[in-house]
């Protein structure tokens, strides 16, 4: 199993800034709790009513599309946390075309977020944009995404690469924006 240190974290510069960074955890009642734990990480220079809507979007889709499933599911066992999870990730696609042609999103290429599913050992995670995924093991350090460039011609990115694995116990994931490297060296954030 794993342990939480946060349920939520709400980061902003200043008064008026335009700059958005939250961290959610969920906390499943006991039916979600077999389909895991979500975690989300959302980074987004924009307006504050904006970038809460797609935090909120985000949530939503999860809450409804891999949660809201959960009946469903108990009565195909044939499917899978990962099925599940790519499910949720396509339709989070969808919303953020929504999003922009709605004008939420000013600038799609200024979102950076991660969600992640851990159900047990099992771990399910995409990222867009700059976002930060260290694994940490044995006193190792392990990048797990890479930053991805929106395509030419592209507008919008897209949660399109699943990192799937297994976790152990004593294992650290690190789910940051890229500033964290500004102020820790990778052998302080792996002490």
């Amino acid at each position: 199993m794993h342990d939480l240190l946060s349920e939520k974290i709400e980061l902003r510069k200043k008064q008026g800034s335009q700059y958005f960074s939250v961290a959610e955890i969920s906390k499943p009642d006991e039916k979600e709790a077999k389909l895991g734990t979500f975690y989300l990480l959302l980074d987004y220079e924009a307006q504050e009513k904006n970038a809460t809507k797609i935090f909120e979007i985000v949530l939503h889709i999860f809450e409804e599309e891999y949660y809201g499933r959960k009946e469903e599911i108990y009565l195909r066992n044939s499917e899978t946390i990962s099925s599940l999870f790519e499910e949720a990730l396509a339709k989070l696609n969808k919303a953020f075309e929504t999003l922009v042609n709605e004008g939420y999103l000013e600038d799609p290429k200024k979102v950076n977020a991660c969600v992640a599913i851990i159900k047990e050992n099992e771990i399910h995670l995409a990222s867009i944009g700059n976002i930060k995924t260290f694994l940490i093991r044995d006193d190792r350090m392990l990048e797990l995404t890479q930053y991805e460039e929106a395509k030419k011609g592209q507008d919008i990115r897209s949660f399109s690469n699943v990192i799937s694995g297994t976790v152990k116990t004593g294992d650290i994931l690190l789910l940051t924006t890229k500033e964290i490297l500004n102020y820790f060296s990778n052998e302080k954030i792996k002490r």
